[in-house]
């Protein structure tokens, strides 16, 4: 029987080999469609080689904005790519919304960054591969989905201390959720601010706060502030503060860190860092046992608070 090449591919789909190329390479320089008209080819003709095996495809999912379109942008693709050929993975970003058009596709697994939960419901009825869940906070009781937890509540406990250290008494914790919500969703990370501060934590709370809410807060004494849910929510704050400040003396501000960003703001805020590459790795690990027939596990792994 012939070997199949990527020549014969090329002129199966009238697509060129150099396009095949970058998306045997993984390259994300190439068109959805035009990817998945070569993928498809390909798993026809049972085209594979020792670096491409489409039953090594897997489907990386991301809540909202594409991993490229986003803060963490770099360290997080250039994580995944790494990280995909080290284990003999074909690596396929998706963000959540395009989840309609995956049933009927075939991928041997998935990884999901900080995606709905009811992304779990919809890859166990359309797929039933491994998935592994990173920043989820909860594990599913299912043994073909595995989590990733980042351990935000540490690093919240860590900097409420060090500010408190600093003779900040009144430290507001500021999310896009409303208090039930973050008790709810993200409790580590709250309970983190909670157990460092006290029984007075929920006075401190703001949530989803707008100018004139964090002028009250200022108004109130509150002097230092913890700002979680994501880094670009962080700059939208502390670019609100900049506003609402004037005269006053610019509040202590943690924030996830935002790379490029962070270091160029002025005052600097005290950053609380994730270890994408880390999670990616771990993930990545997880998903190549599973796949191996080992069980779905939860892995808890830090978030670190820096000065």
């Amino acid at each position: 029987m012939k070997k199949i090449t990527v020549r014969d591919i090329a002129a199966t789909t009238g697509i060129s080999r150099s396009t095949i190329s970058r998306v045997l390479t993984q390259s994300p320089l190439v068109a959805p469609e035009t990817r998945e008209k070569v993928l498809q080819a390909l798993k026809a003709n049972d085209y594979h080689t020792d670096g491409c095996n489409l039953n090594r495809r897997i489907a990386v999912m991301f809540s909202g904005l594409r991993a490229w379109e986003s803060n963490f942008s770099a360290r997080m693709t250039t994580a995944i790519y790494r990280e995909a050929v080290r284990n003999d993975f074909i690596a396929e970003f998706l963000a959540v919304q395009e989840l309609p058009r995956l049933p009927g596709q075939y991928y041997a697994g998935g990884i999901s960054w900080a995606a709905e939960a009811e992304l779990s419901d919809f890859w166990r009825r359309n797929f039933n591969t491994p998935l592994i869940r990173i920043g989820a906070l909860r594990r599913i009781g299912d043994d073909n989905i595995g989590s990733i937890q980042i351990d935000v509540g540490t690093a919240v406990a860590e900097a409420v201390k060090y500010l408190a250290e600093l003779k900040h008494q009144k430290i507001a914790y500021i999310s896009e959720l409303d208090l039930a919500a973050e008790k709810a969703v993200y409790s580590l990370r709250y309970q983190g601010f909670a157990g460092a501060q006290g029984n007075d934590s929920d006075r401190w709370f703001a949530g989803k706060p707008n100018r004139d809410k964090l002028a009250e807060l200022l108004k109130q004494g509150v002097t230092a502030m913890i700002v979680v849910s994501s880094s670009e929510y962080g700059i939208t704050v502390y670019s609100m503060l900049k506003e609402v400040v004037r005269r006053r003396k610019f509040p202590a501000l943690v924030t996830y860190e935002m790379e490029k960003i962070s270091p160029l703001l002025t005052p600097r805020p005290l950053l609380i860092r994730m270890d994408y590459a880390g999670y990616v790795a771990e993930a990545m690990k997880m998903l190549a046992a599973m796949l191996k027939g080992a069980p779905a596990d939860t892995v808890r792994m830090p978030a670190r608070f820096v000065l």
